[in-house]
């Protein structure tokens, strides 16, 4: 934020505000040297020092944010499956048991369903995972994952008033 501009042996700057992004100290190092100089600095060069400090304060602070934001993802709960249908819309860990599988080859987007923590239409929890996440894996899901225990990370949701996490990434589903 520009207050006052100043003007010394030919070198002009500005004089940051307090709220600045630290360019100040920066722009007081570079009219120091313009001072000492034999060869006037210009604003220009100054201008350039302020942008490339704020363009990299800005990136770093981005980068922090979007890491903060990664990290704050998987902070998730581990839930028992029995609780599931209390913590929708919440990202958990339930580990358990898959009791059946069902792959639906004629519906689009041909899904595999795993029932987790009782058979169907008893099911605690459905995992549902889609054709371009099943590609992912190098088994056919539907026999491996059978009667096995396993532990889903993900975000519980509701389908025809039941819990489901729908599987994204292949990580999100660990055999136990």
């Amino acid at each position: 934020m520009k207050q006052k501009d100043y003007n010394f042996i030919g070198c002009q700057y500005y004089k940051q505000s307090p709220y600045d992004d630290g360019t100040f100290f920066i722009t007081l190092l570079v009219i120091i040297g313009c001072q000492l100089s034999p060869v006037p600095l210009r604003a220009g060069l100054i201008f350039e020092v302020k942008t490339k400090l704020y363009f990299y304060t800005m990136k770093y602070f981005l980068i922090g944010v979007l890491c903060l934001v990664a990290f704050s993802s998987f902070a998730q709960q581990e839930i028992r499956v029995e609780d599931a249908l209390n913590h929708v819309g919440d990202s958990v860990k339930i580990c358990s048991k898959v009791y059946d599988t069902k792959s639906l080859y004629r519906t689009k987007g041909s899904p595999t369903i795993l029932n987790v923590g009782g058979p169907y239409p008893n099911a605690l929890l459905r995992v549902v995972l889609w054709a371009e996440v099943k590609e992912k894996f190098d088994i056919k899901l539907e026999e491996f994952y059978r009667d096995r225990n396993i532990c889903i990370y993900g975000k519980i949701q509701l389908h025809k008033g039941k819990p489901q996490i729908i599987v994204r990434s292949e990580h999100q589903l660990v055999e136990q």
